[in-house]
């Protein structure tokens, strides 16, 4: 946990000191840097450079980051989590002004927590206000009886509860390894719930993205849909990936797959044809419609139990763009950094439980990993369509012949 505070305190105020050792009694370590700003953009400045510092450190680049802010200090915290929304797991104000970054809230992915005294009236009204503004999961926790500084007999020892409890919901929850596919999406509805949506529907990616599309899907309330998306593969080398291919015949290549795609056009021809009568088959398997599936003006989620190198996905998030959506959300448990940063051109938002390093490969990061047949996606998708209590249902999944 990342103390952020302005000019006005210190790394080593009393306050602070106190919720460290609370936090060290629980087994939570705490960074405090000295911060030498109170401008929030000097600020978020500041608290990125700590972070990507420690992001270098071996024994810290794996814990993971929550940002705890005061006053000021808060301001920056959020505008640096607003800045880099895929680097915090968390971030929590205690008696924080919001309202200094209010124009990039809506921006912030991680978590957010405000913790805010009764009596301070002013600042009780300024974080109503800018909770408003918050599109990620949020809450405001009102100290009884704590004005600003929380110096009331009592008053610290709620703040601290009340942080630990946002970070055990929030954070530990997300902490690899997952038990499995199904638990990685129940996560990431937990992540994504209280989000305003506009008509939301999932599209998962089989297989083992049905598994976790279905369990946010149950946990939004949303629609359920499957979309299909291929790799081409290089033929003397099957893990070697050239592109992929999305229904509606949408290819999108890496570097490798334009240089071969140039100087072997025919075997390239080949792959696209093999997988796009794949894509064909799947699509009769796992959905009735062979119509893409109707996202016009809609909160669109796409889904997968995690992303490598996200070629399939890369592909499927191009599709979508052409068909209109209110607003396309890419949602995983787990993806490196570096996939998440070529995925953000192509969607609206992006929800990531965590981006461990290493990466080698998705699997590493589920403790149950294994393989998912066609035949129990077909069951999942027609077990959840008979216990959809709407009656508008979007293209049935046909029974397992």
């Amino acid at each position: 946990m990342v103390f952020c505070h302005g000019t006005g305190s210190s790394q080593n105020s009393p306050r602070n000191c106190w919720i460290a050792d609370a936090l060290y009694s629980k087994h939570y370590a705490s960074l405090r840097v000295k911060f030498e700003a109170d401008d929030p953009q000097l600020l978020a400045k500041q608290i990125l450079e700590v972070t990507a510092w420690t992001r270098s450190q071996p024994y810290l680049a794996r814990i993971p980051l929550v940002l705890l802010g005061s006053s000021t200090g808060a301001a920056g915290a959020l505008l640096a989590a607003a800045q880099w929304p895929h680097r915090f797991k968390a971030v929590i104000s205690r008696g924080g002004r919001p309202d200094l970054v209010k124009e990039t809230l809506s921006k912030i992915r991680a978590p957010t927590l405000f913790i805010v005294g009764q009596r301070d009236e002013v600042v009780l009204r300024l974080n109503r206000d800018a909770l408003d503004r918050l599109w990620c999961k949020k809450k405001l926790v009102i100290v009884p009886g704590a004005s600003h500084l929380f110096e009331e007999p009592g008053t610290l020892e709620k703040v601290v509860e009340s942080l630990l409890q946002w970070f055990d919901g929030n954070v530990r929850a997300s902490l690899v390894p997952f038990p499995n596919r199904e638990l990685g999406g129940v996560q990431l509805g937990k992540r994504i719930r209280g989000k305003k949506l506009l008509d939301p529907i999932v599209l998962a990616i089989p297989r083992g993205g049905v598994v976790t599309g279905l369990a946010l899907a149950q946990a939004l309330e949303a629609d359920l849909e499957v979309i299909i998306a291929r790799k081409l593969r290089h033929p003397d080398n099957p893990e070697l990936a050239l592109g992929a291919l999305c229904e509606g015949n949408l290819q999108v290549l890496t570097e490798t797959g334009k240089t071969f795609q140039e100087s072997h056009p025919k075997i390239f021809r080949e792959e696209v044809k093999k997988q796009s009568y794949e894509i064909e088959k799947r699509i009769s398997l796992f959905r009735k419609s062979t119509q893409f599936p109707k996202v016009r003006g809609r909160s669109v989620f796409v889904v997968d139990d995690g992303l490598a190198t996200g070629s399939t996905v890369l592909a499927v998030l191009q599709a979508l763009r052409k068909q209109t959506p209110f607003e396309i959300i890419l949602a995983v448990p787990v993806a490196p950094l570096e996939t998440l940063r070529e995925m953000e051109p192509w969607c609206d938002e992006i929800v990531c439980l965590a981006t461990p390093e290493p990466f080698y490969a998705v699997g590493q990061f589920y403790s149950d990993f294994r393989q998912v047949e066609d035949e129990q996606v077909v069951e999942k998708l027609k077990s959840f369509f008979q216990t959809k209590t709407r009656t508008k249902r979007p293209n049935l999944p046909l029974e397992a012949s």
